[in-house]
């Protein structure tokens, strides 16, 4: 049987200054916790993960810009 659960896919879109990730990066995240992959890791990474899970939890595509 299949899981239900909700996931959201991370990608790295387009870059500008220093930013230890690279371009076309991705990660997945579920509502707790990151599941596979990295977008660079550091501040970014979290702000990313903290967003993306309370996207998940309003059920709402966004889309960042740092």
């Amino acid at each position: 049987m299949w899981n239900q659960e909700s996931v959201a896919l991370v990608i790295i879109a387009d870059v500008s200054g220093s930013f230890l990730g690279k371009l076309d990066s991705k990660m997945i995240v579920n509502e707790d916790v990151l599941l596979a992959g990295t977008i660079g890791g550091g501040i970014i990474e979290a702000k990313a993960i903290e967003e993306t899970k309370r996207a998940i939890v309003e059920d709402k595509r966004k889309f960042l810009f740092y």
